[in-house]
Order: C-alpha cells, then structure tokens, then sequence
C-alpha cells in the first residue's frame, strides 16, 4: 500500500492556496494550508507533525516570509532534505541566491506557467508519487 504524498501550502493569498490545493488534490495528493509562515513553522515544530514530502512556499507573507520559513524548517530535524518549492509573484531580483542560502529546492512564479512548472517540479522531486495523476 502506497502511502498519499503530503503537500504542505503556506501562501497568505486564500485564492491561490484554494487554487493550488484543489488543483493537487485532483492528482492524488494529501494537501495541508497555512495563511502565513508563522503558522506553518508553529505546526511543523509540534511532534504531532505528520510526514511531508514537499512544501510550497509564498515568497511574500506578512510576519515570517517563505524564505525565513524555509530557513527554520531546514533547522528542524525532520525536514531538512524536504524538497521546499518557493512561489512568487514578485520580481525576484536578487532572490535566487537568498533562496539557495535557505534551503529552497526551486522557485516557480505565479504566472500563467504556474502549474505547468509545478507539474514538471513534482514530476523531478516526487516521481514515485505520480503514478495515479
């Protein structure tokens, strides 16, 4: 029996976490949402935690950002090789190697490619888990 992936969204943004999250669901994965990044660290730091193979992460949230998110699940013993995808609508001048100093495996902007890149990112980073899309 094949356990269903986990996904964990942390976006401020309702429309586009609803959004992501209807659209993951629809491909056999477990989906879990946070509105801010605060919220997602408190909840990955309780043992009680269940599994995640990957995190989808907003740039830009009020209080802690996706990339200070990032930065502290790193910290964390359970998730420091959990691929961590960060999403953007901001211009990301300068944020790739901000990004890669805290972790995040890739960066995708929320533009009209959107979830085709985030179809390829799965596709690359939780192959295993595709076989019922």
């Amino acid at each position: 029996m094949t356990l269903q992936p986990t996904l964990v969204i942390a976006d401020d943004d309702p429309d586009h976490s609803n959004l992501l999250a209807a659209w993951l669901e629809r491909r056999g994965y477990r989906v879990i949402c946070f509105d801010s990044g605060d919220d997602l660290v408190g909840w990955a730091a309780s043992r009680s935690s269940p599994r995640v193979d990957a995190f989808l992460l907003d740039l830009e949230m009020p209080g802690r950002d996706g990339l200070s998110s990032c930065r502290e699940l790193r910290r964390m013993g359970g998730y420091t090789e959990t691929p961590a995808l960060l999403v953007s609508g901001a211009r990301m001048d300068g944020i790739a190697e901000q990004a890669v100093d805290a972790g995040v495996t890739e960066i995708v902007r929320k533009d009209p490619e959107m979830l085709q890149n985030l179809n390829r990112w799965l596709d690359i980073y939780l192959p295993a888990s595709r076989g019922g899309r």
